[in-house]
C-alpha cells in the first residue's frame, strides 16, 4: 500500500515538471527593438549612446552650468528692461520699499527668486546663499561673480565695485555692472545687475544676493 502512494507521487512530481518545462517552452521571447538590435550589431556604438543618456540626465538634474546660467542671466536683463513683462509672476505682499511679486524664472541656483515694485524702477532679487559659514558665503561669492563678471562683460557692461557695511566683509564687495547711457540701447531703460553680501551680527548670518535693476 505505501509502495503505491509512493508511486503515484513521484507521477504527480514527473506531471508537474513537465508541465513546467511546457510553458518555459511556449513563452514568448523578448520583443527585439530597434535599440537591442543596435546593441547586439555594434557593442561600441551602444556604449557611447548610453553615456550619451547619461550626460543628458545629468544636465537636466543639474542645469546650473556657467553657459545656462550666464543665458538664463542675459534673458532676466532683456526682460529688466520691459519692467520684467515676461517674468513677472503674481502680486504676494507689500513691504515698505514698495510690491513684492513671484519670479517666474530667474538665475538658475537661487534659494528663492522675487520680483519688487519700487515707485521708480523694478528690481529683480535672487538669493543664492543663506547660512552661517563665512567660508560657503565666499565660495558662492565668488563663484556667482566670476559668472557676472565673464557674462556681461561680453555684453559690453564694465563692473564697479563699491563697500560693504561689515567689515567681515571686505573681501567680499558689492560689485556693480553697468552700461553707460552712450552704449545703451534705451538710456530711460538700461539695465543693471549687482552682486552683495549682507551680514547680520545677531545671527551671524550671511546672504549672498544678485540682483538685477530695470534702471
Amino acid at each position: 500500500m505505501k509502495g503505491k502512494y509512493l508511486l503515484v507521487i513521484a507521477c504527480m512530481l514527473v506531471s508537474l515538471t513537465s508541465m513546467a518545462q511546457r510553458r518555459k517552452r511556449s513563452s514568448p521571447p523578448p520583443e527585439e527593438t530597434t535599440e537591442t538590435r543596435a546593441k547586439a550589431a555594434d557593442p561600441k556604438a551602444a556604449a557611447t549612446a548610453a553615456q550619451d543618456t547619461n550626460r543628458h540626465v545629468e544636465d537636466d538634474v543639474i542645469p546650473e552650468s556657467t553657459d545656462f546660467i550666464c543665458s538664463s542671466l542675459l534673458t532676466l536683463m532683456n526682460d529688466a528692461a520691459n519692467d520684467f513683462e515676461h517674468t513677472k509672476g503674481k502680486s504676494i505682499e507689500t513691504v515698505a520699499a514698495g510690491t513684492r511679486w513671484t519670479a517666474m524664472g530667474g538665475v538658475p541656483g537661487a534659494i528663492t527668486s522675487s520680483l519688487l515694485r519700487a515707485p521708480a524702477r523694478w528690481q529683480y532679487e535672487g538669493i543664492m546663499y543663506q547660512g552661517n559659514s563665512k567660508d560657503d558665503m565666499k565660495e558662492m561669492y565668488e563663484k556667482y561673480k566670476g559668472i557676472l563678471s565673464s557674462c556681461l562683460s561680453a555684453k559690453g557692461y564694465t563692473a564697479g565695485s563699491g563697500k560693504n557695511a561689515s567689515s567681515k566683509l571686505s573681501d567680499t564687495p558689492e560689485l556693480k555692472y553697468t552700461k553707460s547711457a552712450a552704449d545703451a540701447k534705451d538710456a530711460k531703460h538700461n539695465p543693471r545687475a549687482t552682486i552683495n553680501v549682507d551680514y547680520t551680527a545677531g545671527a551671524d548670518l550671511y546672504v549672498v544676493t544678485v540682483n538685477v535693476w530695470s534702471n
